[in-house]
């Protein structure tokens, strides 16, 4: 399931991960960055289920920096 803001942008993804046996996932996206013309979210957080206490744990975090596209 993808969540879109109210600026067309793609900013919560919910989905299962195949190869630790369909467990769901959440992932968020920010920080999104215009790179020749596409629009590219340079942080990307996953977290496993959420539990009674908010979002689940953290199982990846990804920064991307300096994005060149050729």
């Amino acid at each position: 399931m993808l969540y879109v803001g109210e600026d067309g942008l793609i900013h919560r993804r919910d989905h299962r991960v195949e190869f630790l046996e369909d467990a769901p996932a959440v992932q968020y996206v920010s920080g999104h960055q215009i790179v020749s013309g596409l629009i590219i979210p340079a942080t990307r957080m996953i977290y496993g289920p959420a539990t009674d206490r908010g979002k689940g744990p953290l199982m990846v975090s990804i920064q991307l920096e300096d994005i060149l596209v050729r």
